[in-house]
């Protein structure tokens, strides 16, 4: 399936913009108070946020095959260690091995959509 100049460049855009967007929200202290229904929403926001950096990888690929979207689930699975790691500098933010493998998930989930995605079309 090969993706349009379009879509590959809007794609590389989506990239940037998310991946700064998961950098800002990592650099923000917690609120020491705590707060109900945080565990949900940062569950939410980490399968959401990986799931579309995901997307964006597979999109800035001009012919998305197996090898090259390994490559892509190793850099996005890099980039969530990375998160992790970023949030142990920051005041009243933790490393998890939780947020992980959300964010891992995420990433598998759009690689699993990818691959559906493509077979019905090739049906």
């Amino acid at each position: 399936m090969q993706i349009s100049k379009t879509t590959q460049m809007l794609s590389i855009f989506g990239v940037i913009i998310t991946a700064g967007a998961i950098f800002y929200f990592s650099s923000i202290s917690n609120d020491p108070v705590p707060q109900i229904n945080l565990p949900i929403k940062s569950v939410m926001y980490h399968f959401t946020i990986f799931l579309l950096l995901a997307i964006f990888l597979i999109g800035s690929l001009k012919n998305p095959k197996i090898k090259n979207l390994i490559s892509l689930i190793l850099i996005a699975l890099f980039y969530a260690a990375i998160d992790e790691i970023h949030q142990l500098f920051v005041p009243g933010r933790v490393a998890s091995i939780n947020d992980f493998i959300i964010d891992t998930l995420g990433i598998l989930t759009a690689n699993i959509l990818y691959f559906i995605n493509k077979r019905n079309r090739l049906s």
